[in-house]
């Protein structure tokens, strides 16, 4: 009968392909939202080299959370703050975290909405399209952790397909001259840019709220390096493609280059309205990806508070991000004022977590018993 529970508990969780999905999901799709366009504004033209660069602390960031995780097994990243700082500390920590992880949501979401109304749908009101995003995504992260991961890894044949056709359909109009010169504000610039813009690839250490979902610390490592790994390439490949198609400045006042560039693809005369059908496929997508911050996000606020009614919490999380997204009349305010301070709070915070736990963790001798 244990063997049993044991088995059937294995199948529920995550295991590599599922758990990769997610974070490909999650972080991957940032090429279709305005944080290209964000990059471009600082980097130049020289933006798909500084995303490259971005990489490298959360990449530090994650093997020194790795550590954590093998040496204290099934505990995930807020379970090992309480274990190793204490009840007052892990709470303050926890709830950081979570407060960073929901603005985020309802930042992002409010952003995909306001692509939908600008691109596509600008008869519908915000409210309409905000309510009926939020609501799908809820119902998904309602199906729990395993659901999410099955379809992430449904999805990801489509998104990977969506790349590829999207790539082949424009390259013919792509300049690589628009490239140079390859450092643009120059290396100084780009390698300081690189660091304080390591955020869009924060949710890797988000993802370790999840770990005890995963089948195991081999297949939560091999998902992590892999997929930070690949959508490194994928955010500086696309980088690199608007800038080919659009040259620098010209890229910088394209809010949504991604939906832009759909706009222009011309396959002949008989064949109309393209971008619909990247337009189906990125609203999978995005429904994917949010449902996934949602989940997280209770996850976070479930193990900070010790609550243990984590689904319950899907529904108060879903409203407050539905809220605070409507608090944002003026979207270009958000990417000029409130995300620089996010950015900066959540570069501060999260990336240097893992490497003050380890630390405290040699100092309390838990490496000893470390297999």
């Amino acid at each position: 009968m244990e063997i049993d529970t044991v088995l059937d508990d294995s199948k529920r969780k995550l295991g590599v392909r599922e758990f990769f999905a997610v974070i490909f999901s999650s972080i991957a799709i940032e090429v279709t939202d305005a944080t290209p366009t964000y990059i471009f504004k600082v980097a130049m033209d020289a933006s798909w080299i500084m995303t490259l660069i971005s990489v490298i602390i959360p990449f530090i960031s994650l093997l020194a959370l790795l550590k954590l995780l093998k040496r204290y097994k099934n505990l995930n990243i807020i379970d090992i703050t309480y274990k190793l700082t204490g009840k007052y500390i892990g709470l303050i920590l926890g709830m950081t975290l979570f407060i960073e992880l929901l603005c985020f949501s309802a930042f992002n979401t409010r952003s995909y909405v306001g692509i939908l109304t600008a691109m596509f749908y600008n008869r519908t009101p915000i409210l309409v399209l905000y309510f009926t995003l939020v609501g799908t995504c809820l119902i998904v992260a309602l199906l729990g952790l395993n659901a999410i991961g099955r379809i992430a890894w449904l999805t990801l044949p489509l998104m990977i397909i969506s790349i590829v056709v999207y790539i082949a359909l424009i390259f013919k109009d792509l300049n690589p001259g628009y490239l140079f010169p390859l450092l643009g504000p120059g290396i100084k610039d780009i390698a300081k840019n690189g660091f304080m813009y390591s955020t869009i690839y924060g949710e890797i250490i988000f993802f370790s709220v999840f770990f005890p979902e995963v089948k195991s610390y081999s297949s939560y490592k091999k998902a992590s390096i892999l997929g930070l790994s690949i959508v490194a390439i994928i955010l500086s490949l696309f980088g690199a493609v608007y800038i080919m198609a659009f040259d620098y400045p010209s890229v910088t006042i394209i809010s949504y280059p991604y939906q832009t560039l759909a706009r222009l693809i011309y396959i002949g005369r008989f064949v109309g309205n393209t971008e619909a059908v990247f337009l189906i496929i990125w609203v999978i997508t995005s429904v994917t990806r949010f449902s996934i911050y949602l989940y997280m996000d209770a996850a976070l606020i479930n193990s900070t508070l010790k609550l243990n009614k984590l689904k319950a919490l899907l529904l108060p999380c879903a409203s407050l991000s539905l809220l605070i997204g409507l608090l944002l009349d003026n979207y270009i305010q958000y990417v000029q004022i409130i995300r620089t301070i996010l950015d900066r709070l959540t570069l501060v915070t999260l990336f240097s977590l893992p490497f003050i736990l380890l630390i405290i963790s040699q100092f309390k001798g838990d490496y000893i018993n470390e297999k």
